[in-house]
């Protein structure tokens, strides 16, 4: 199977033929470049150069070439002996740790930009931050010389807990920078990430796998009671009754019965996004009728009902997030969680998320969704959706069942 042509060798190619003329072209003879030259008669001649393949070497190949066409075409020489003439000893051969990062950081930025795989909100927010990280590992001494030696010292001047989401984005996001600069900007082939297996090894693995945990109906009342915003408290009750994630709160409008969601996550998966959808509401025990209530005031004030830190498009989760994270109740919910043991003793975990996850487990237990009809309203796969709910039931669950089992028993005897 033929090897798929980099986007940093067609330019150089283009390049050549641009310069020299269209007879002119180049291949990888070995490792080193090799230059070939085609005659208006169809004869052919080909030499191969000191300059090792790679995309950092393509504008002294290029000057190499212009110089060999001046000597061949002025003193009638072939291309051997034109060869010899040049001073070799000038043509540098650029080192890989003389990459322009700084340029191809830049490149990558407006690649993922004008594909539309990212926002510039997010780039700003999330991926400049890892780029920064990278650029000083890379500019620090002794420099690193290969891409997994610079995800290693990465991970070592920036550490973070093995397996947890830090971790995984910055090694994630530093493995695309490097298949992009090999790829597109000729970046010498050892700055390639290692291979998928390689990479989970970097990443590493959760000691503490601990998911969010769906917040309590009863929580719930206490947390929007305790919150004096009524704007903040629509966000979060629109979180909580639909099960939004935070970026989606932003991104909802009023239809009829149900809430319109037109936020599109994108993952490695899904680089489209997910598809917009309908939303049923689900109210939570005590607070029936809040989610008619939300419609109802999405479809009369739209955005106005939401805090104005919610009507950015891609910033709503970390205002509340940040909202959140400062709140009394708050802080007192996560204790009281913590000290909620499942099964295996251990504390649970509250989390924004707690919010959505909130929906997904009514949706089971109170209403009697199927777990495809309730993947279908949160926006995600049935596998994750099932990935993540398996992990909710503590103790008190399993006694539940087990007085269903009984009651059914009894009813059959």
């Amino acid at each position: 199977m033929a090897r798929k042509t980099l986007a940093w060798e067609k330019s150089l190619r283009d390049l050549l033929r641009g310069e020299c003329g269209k007879g002119w072209t180049c291949q990888n003879k070995r490792g080193k470049i090799q230059v070939q030259i085609i005659f208006d008669d169809g004869a052919r001649t080909a030499l191969t150069t000191d300059l090792i393949w790679e995309g950092s070497n393509s504008v002294v190949f290029i000057a190499l070439c212009k110089q060999l066409q001046h000597l061949m075409v002025n003193q009638q020489l072939g291309i051997a002996e034109a060869y010899k003439l040049i001073d070799r000893t000038a043509i540098k051969t650029n080192k890989s740790n003389d990459l322009d990062w700084k340029n191809v950081i830049d490149k990558y930025k407006k690649s993922r930009l004008n594909t539309n795989i990212i926002t510039e909100n997010t780039w700003e927010k999330n991926q400049q931050l890892r780029m920064t990280r990278c650029l000083e590992v890379l500019e620090a001494s002794p420099r690193p010389i290969s891409g997994k030696e610079l995800l290693e010292k990465i991970i070592d001047k920036y550490p973070t807990p093995a397996g947890k989401t830090g971790r995984r984005r910055q090694v994630q996001d530093v493995a695309a920078l490097l298949r992009f600069a090999v790829n597109e900007c000729g970046a010498p082939t050892r700055w390639c990430p290692p291979e998928k297996d390689k990479l989970s090894e970097l990443i590493g693995v959760k000691t503490d796998s601990k998911e969010p945990y769906p917040i309590k109906p009863e929580q719930l009342i206490r947390l929007l009671a305790s919150i004096d915003d009524p704007l903040m408290k629509n966000a979060i009750s629109f979180m909580a009754c639909f099960g939004l994630r935070g970026v989606e709160v932003g991104n909802v409008q009023a239809n009829g019965k149900t809430l319109y969601c037109t936020y599109r996550k994108k993952t490695a998966r899904k680089p489209e996004g997910t598809k917009p959808r309908d939303i049923v509401g689900l109210d939570p025990i005590g607070l029936e009728g809040l989610s008619d209530q939300l419609l109802a005031k999405l479809k009369k004030e739209g955005n106005k009902c939401l805090p104005l830190g919610c009507r950015d498009k891609e910033d709503a989760g970390y205002y509340i997030g940040d909202f959140l994270k400062d709140h009394p109740m708050w802080r007192t919910l996560v204790k009281e969680t913590a000290n909620n043991p499942r099964s295996s003793g251990q504390g649970n975990v509250l989390t924004p998320y707690s919010l959505r996850h909130g929906y997904s487990y009514r949706a089971s237990e109170i209403y009697g969704m199927s777990d495809r009809i309730s993947a279908a309203n949160m926006g995600h796969s049935l596998q994750t959706h099932n990935a993540h709910y398996g992990q909710w039931f503590d103790k008190s669950d399993i006694e539940k069942t087990l007085e269903k089992v009984n009651a059914r028993q009894k009813r059959a005897a």
